[in-house]
């Protein structure tokens, strides 16, 4: 009778979860972003999951998705997408869910859907399309266009393909991959598109997106996303939603027709096609230009109105680019063809490389250093990957020296008492016939004070947080924004819930450096929230653990100032000054400006004559974009302190250097000048052996001035911009490159200031409702500032 009524329970058990199995179903739709034949994503980052659940019964669906990945440390993490909701009556309902997946052998099988009670509803297998990891150095271009922009696609690397380690032969400073989606089908939170570095959406219509992704396309922009948009006749649709004040275009903006674009097809057209007529009208819109905004390229309309063609704006940490007409109609031009006039025109050629070159900043590598690049011998040598080094501040390695060094002295004072103590001691008093029995008492006293000792050491040294937060902030602005990661030791095995309470921010484990996995014999298992940035039940074995958010907040204070650059010298003039108002006490930094000396300002020139500035050169060569532009070393400023006479000890130091020059009849490629950000670049990286006061900075703050200046990276060797020398690889770390900040105009620009303080960042990280404060850390303030240029560059043939 008992066996029969336990069958009956199994029966009922079973029967209950079939019937709660039916109430919904579905499958995995897509992960990744498409790529070719297959779908890729970048180790560490968010994986975007798009699920479709379909109701099969009359009951509302309230549920979960979740998705089971491994952590830096191997624990598994259930990373979850709460308030999963399908209500009958509806055909299918699509959820994106996100997961942090560090290995390519770790992409998760499948996506669970759980209901509100826990129950396993179903498991949907990932889709059969083969998923491949891309390097985090890859610069990742989605089209989101109703149609392709055409060319697009060449600026893929070949012969390389996605997930290959290697470089391939790239044309460029970074592999290009170009992946293309639906509008309708962006993720719908912002970090969804973390891994995408540039989005083209061409004759955009925002009524093709959700609320929430628009609201997630615009925090992506904010958080350092580059949106390029082609208005055309959409400009009514765009100048209406969302994403109109991140715009470098506003006002009414009425469409017009041109009948020529002379100055676009001058500069990518093929020779002769700027003075013909189009063969059909182009729709461009009259926009005017977002005060902040640059004209990159301008347009005569009819009547020689100004048309601002190519215009570009910064907006926090993101730049949006703006066409006034489609992208893909200035791409595919024909001509009028007056001997045929009921034809539809002759195609012209468009250099497609150079319109993307120039519109995605891309830095074209010479052939003769792609030549080296593959003949070269450090390339049996892996990267340098800057990963353990920008890590460093949360890692505790600082509070372990101090706790190893704490063990060392007490060891050595333990000895140095129990034997040269005590004998010296005991020959005092003519007793040391009774050694044994002081040194028996001295080393059960000794034993029980260790235990102390270490349990001191253990509540000093293995706990708390520490932080390191990388905050990009505007001139005058406490709105700041960036990634920070911590680190948290727990003297005690314990298990945790972890958040970050800010409004749209993020909380998951720290990525994996990719050359280096160490798990735990026995993994954990916990839970991460994303949209609420919980992290539920980590479990702490009085070890480190380490993870990374984003963070948005107010600073205390900011960072004021006025920048005055002369065209004739490069230099900051006098009048220039700074004012440190963080409540930090910064410790150095680097101001970058794009070298006002040339005649074409503009954004960074990607290769002019070397010294062409004052005459012609000794020997043509081609230089890397970073020797355009200008870096100078800042000095610390403590919190409330005005820094004047900006540069002046490194002007005065140049001007030395220069007499010398000139007294010993030297070289013009030999020149002392004024130190650029490709001289700094390589001094950080240690290629370099010359002794700057630069060599001295912490290998952490080398390698976060780096990643933040990857886009204009050349790893040549420095008495040859086309040798080849050993590269640098970000992978592992979030998107840090922020050169795309680096504008200028004819009198005025955009310069960057990275600065730093050994201090914790604002953001804290809660345990339960208990705050935990950094006992360590350090902030990389990262502040764009206005700059404006006086007076004229110098002639070419002048002295300087």
């Amino acid at each position: 009778m008992a066996a029969r009524r336990l069958s009956i329970l199994a029966l009922l058990i079973v029967a209950t979860t079939v019937a709660q199995a039916q109430v919904v179903d579905g499958e995995v739709v897509a992960a990744g972003f498409a790529a070719g034949g297959s779908t890729i994503f970048k180790g560490g980052q968010w994986l975007p999951i798009r699920v479709k659940l379909t109701p099969q019964g009359s009951d509302v669906f309230s549920g979960s998705l979740r998705v089971e990945c491994l952590d830096l440390d191997g624990d598994r993490v259930a990373f979850t997408q709460p308030r999963a909701t399908v209500a009958p009556g509806v055909a299918s309902k699509e959820i994106w869910c996100y997961a942090q997946v560090n290995d390519i052998l770790e992409v998760p099988e499948h996506v669970d859907v759980v209901s509100d009670a826990g129950i396993l509803i179903a498991r949907l297998p990932m889709p059969a399309q083969p998923c491949e990891m891309i390097n985090n150095d890859d610069l990742l271009v989605l089209d989101i266009s109703d149609q392709g922009i055409p060319g697009l696609r060449n600026l893929i690397t070949a012969p390389w393909n996605p997930g290959d380690r290697g470089n391939g032969v790239r044309p460029y400073y970074r592999n290009v991959v170009v992946s293309t989606l639906a509008a309708a089908n962006l993720p719908d939170r912002w970090w969804g598109l973390e891994s995408v570095d540039v989005i083209f959406w061409d004759l955009p219509q925002p009524n093709q997106l959700s609320i929430a992704q628009r609201d997630a396309l615009v925090a992506w922009v904010r958080n350092g996303g580059q949106l390029i948009v082609g208005v055309g006749a959409n400009w009514p649709q765009l100048a209406a939603c969302e994403l109109a004040p991140l715009l470098p275009l506003s006002g009414a903006g009425p469409t017009v027709e041109l009948d020529r674009v002379s100055l676009f097809l001058g500069r990518y057209g093929e020779r002769g096609a700027s003075a013909r007529k189009l063969a059909r009208p182009l729709p461009a819109t009259t926009a005017q230009l977002t005060p902040g905004a640059l004209r990159i390229m301008g347009e005569y309309g009819p009547g020689n109105a100004t048309i601002n063609l190519l215009a570009l704006h910064t907006v926090d940490s993101g730049r949006v680019s703006a066409s006034a007409a489609s992208i893909r109609e200035l791409l595919t031009l024909r001509l009028h063809e007056p001997q045929a006039p009921e034809s539809s025109g002759e195609p012209v050629l468009i250099n497609k490389e150079r319109f993307f070159t120039d519109l995605l900043d891309l830095n074209r590598l010479t052939s003769r250093f792609k030549e080296n690049e593959l003949n070269k011998l450090s390339g049996i040598f892996l990267p340098d990957n800057l990963y353990d080094d920008v890590v460093q501040p949360i890692s505790f390695r600082r509070t372990s020296a101090v706790g190893s060094l704490t063990a060392f002295l007490f060891v050595a004072a333990y000895i140095a008492a129990a034997t040269v103590g005590t004998w010296w001691w005991l020959r005092r008093r003519n007793q040391t016939q009774l050694s044994w029995t002081v040194f028996a008492v001295f080393a059960v006293v000794a034993s029980a004070f260790s235990l102390f000792t270490v349990s001191g050491m253990r509540t000093l040294f293995s706990r708390g947080v520490q932080t390191l937060s990388i905050l990009d902030l505007r001139a005058t602005s406490v709105q700041a924004r960036g990634p920070v990661l911590f680190g948290y030791a727990s003297p005690i095995r314990r298990r945790v819930e972890l958040t970050l309470p800010d409004d749209g921010s993020f909380l998951r484990p720290l990525a994996r450096n990719p050359i280096r996995k160490n798990y735990y014999l026995t993994p954990a298992r916990y839970s991460a929230d994303a949209p609420r940035a919980q992290l539920d039940d980590v479990l702490m074995r009085a070890t480190l653990k380490q993870f990374e958010s984003y963070w948005q907040g107010q600073l205390d204070g900011t960072i004021r100032g006025r920048l005055i650059a002369d065209r004739a010298t490069g230099q900051l003039t006098p009048d220039s000054w700074l004012i440190n108002d963080t409540g930090l006490n910064l410790a150095g930094g680097i101001l970058l400006f794009i070298d006002p000396r040339h005649e074409q300002v503009g954004v960074p020139a990607r290769a002019v004559n070397l010294n062409t500035l004052y005459d012609q050169p000794d020997e043509p060569a081609r230089v890397p974009p970073a020797v355009n532009i200008l870096a100078l070393n800042l000095p610390g400023i403590d919190t409330g302190q005005r820094a004047i006479n900006i540069g002046t000890a490194q002007y005065q130091r140049i001007r030395r250097e220069q007499d010398q020059w000139r007294a010993r009849k030297g070289k013009r490629r030999d020149m002392p000048d004024l130190s650029t950000l490709h001289d700094m670049q390589h001094e950080w990286a240690g290629l370099t052996l010359r002794p700057t006061i630069f060599r001295a900075l912490s290998p952490d703050i080398r390698a976060l001035l780096l990643a933040s200046t990857r886009n204009f990276f050349l790893h040549c060797t420095t008495s040859d911009y086309d040798s080849a020398a050993r590269e640098i690889t970000t992978d592992g770390l979030p998107e840090m490159d922020i050169t795309h900040w680096l504008l200028g105009g004819s009198q005025t620009g955009q310069a960057v200031l990275l600065c730093w303080a050994h201090q914790p960042g604002p953001a804290t990280l809660m345990r339960g409702d208990v705050p935990l404060t950094a006992s360590d850390g350090l902030t990389l303030l990262r502040v764009r500032l206005p700059i404006e240029y006086t007076g004229r560059p110098r002639s070419p043939g002048s002295n300087p």
